[in-house]
């Protein structure tokens, strides 16, 4: 079983891309990511302790943000955070996307602005580990963040929401939770709003896209060099000057250079 060991420094979209595609990858956080994950929330638990007003940690969100959150009712909070937000539509993502979404939050999360607790990012990796697959709809939310599909990955691992089973029936969270042998993430202060407010849909998404992107313009390649080919069996065709290095260092288009040595 191939290794995915997250750390603090830049994670290649290939390589992401890779993971999400093969659930064979066993994902892990190393060290480093863990020690930074501590570090970040103790920030926020000694700002909680502060009495500091902070949005989404002890505040209400979006209009309410000048709203506090009475202490008593903090943790309660988190869970309707997640409520609220999971209600996206549309057609649900495929495993490889669902996967690429979890990966792209949990590297999120190994960056340390989060504030989310290392036992919260390591809840991640094990949704990864253990195959738990959340009923993700790939449409729904407005602004910057892609609040609803987040929303649906969060709903599940507080055993809510809907995920699929081995066979490809939807189930409870709860259910697919038990049958990964993990119990239901109980979320700390501020957590909720890590959870859900991020761009790990679209980074993910975009991983599998930049992959499927970097293939085409192989083909690509390869169908105009076999296109040279055949044209040079008639009437002297297929001539290769336009794609000489000389014709390519004064074009100075990095791209258009490397499909001409290609």
């Amino acid at each position: 079983m191939a290794t995915f060991s997250i750390g603090t420094g830049p994670v290649s979209a290939f390589l992401a891309a890779k993971v999400a595609a093969d659930p064979a990858f066993h994902v892990e956080l190393n060290q480093d990511a863990l020690n930074l994950l501590r570090q970040s929330r103790e920030v926020v638990e000694r700002t909680a302790a502060s009495g500091q007003r902070v949005y989404g940690l002890n505040t209400l969100l979006g209009s309410g943000r000048d709203t506090a959150v009475e202490e008593k009712s903090l943790l309660a909070y988190q869970v309707q955070v997640v409520r609220y937000h999971n209600s996206g539509v549309g057609p649900y993502l495929d495993r490889t996307a669902a996967r690429s979404v979890i990966l792209a939050r949990l590297i999120g999360f190994s960056r340390g602005g989060s504030g989310v607790r290392p036992e919260t990012a390591a809840f991640y990796a094990e949704l990864l580990n253990r195959g738990v697959f959340p009923a993700i709809p790939g449409e729904g939310s407005v602004g910057s963040s892609d609040l609803t599909q987040l929303a649906a990955v969060a709903a599940v691992a507080l055993g809510e929401g809907e995920a699929f089973d081995a066979s490809g029936l939807l189930v409870p969270g709860a259910k697919a939770l038990a049958d990964a042998g993990l119990q239901p993430l109980q979320p700390a202060a501020g957590e909720a709003l890590a959870l859900v407010s991020a761009n790990a849909f679209s980074v993910g998404a975009g991983t599998l896209a930049l992959v499927r992107l970097r293939h085409l313009a192989r083909l690509a390649d390869v169908a105009l060099s076999l296109s040279l080919e055949t044209i040079a069996r008639y009437d002297g065709g297929g001539n290769l000057s336009p794609f000489s290095p000389a014709i390519q260092a004064a074009k100075a288009v990095d791209g258009q250079g490397d499909s001409a040595a290609a």
